[in-house]
């Protein structure tokens, strides 16, 4: 089982920013987006989503710590129970299949056996708010976005926070637009992701 670090995304031009809570401990599951810590800056709130699933194997942070953009702040072991949304990497090469199979598959080149899924993208827990104003998308359909690629900007009275990417994929269906009111759970985007 293999053990995947988990750093800060891309959280603006903020750094050495203070870690106010962490919410897992060293033995946790996750699931993909479940929180992980909370950042406070002088100008907003966030929570760091599990980009994936998995059992929390270390916390590498601790309140009061300060972090930056590509810190470590901890490693997860994966877990075949866990759901997983991972896009297969550009330069991967596909299984190689058996005879049996490949005499019956089509004439389909080997790049396209990575079959796609449509996964909806939800606004993550972005704290107590409620009815958040949408005030830019940030992506249009058709575009291909890497995990962690802001995909909204929304705006509280208090924070302004950016929507991550859970996973790699090609935006097929943008399901608000400026103006709307959003909270945790509400479909943002629809993505193509590779299964």
């Amino acid at each position: 089982m293999a053990n995947i670090e988990i750093a800060v995304p891309d959280i603006g031009d903020f750094e050495h920013v203070d870690v106010i809570d962490v919410l897992v401990k060293p033995g946790d599951l996750v699931n993909l987006e479940d929180p992980l810590v909370t950042l406070e800056s002088d100008k907003a709130t966030m929570d760091v989503p599990a980009p994936r699933g998995g059992r929390v194997v270390a916390v590498l942070v601790k309140v009061g710590d300060k972090v930056s953009q590509g810190k470590v702040i901890l490693s997860l072991a994966e877990e075949d129970s866990v759901p997983q949304v991972v896009a297969a990497p550009a330069s991967a090469a596909p299984p190689p299949q058996p005879i049996a199979a490949a005499t019956a598959s089509t004439a389909a080149p080997p790049t396209t056996v990575a079959a796609s899924s449509t996964q909806q993208v939800l606004v993550p827990d972005i704290g107590d708010f409620e009815n958040v104003d949408v005030i830019d998308v940030l992506v249009k359909v058709g575009d291909v976005v890497s995990l962690e690629a802001p995909l909204m900007t929304l705006e509280s009275d208090k924070a302004t926070m950016d929507i991550p990417a859970p996973a790699a994929g090609r935006v097929t269906k943008i399901l608000v637009a400026v103006g709307a009111k959003v909270s945790q759970g509400a479909p943002i985007v629809e993505l193509e992701v590779a299964g």
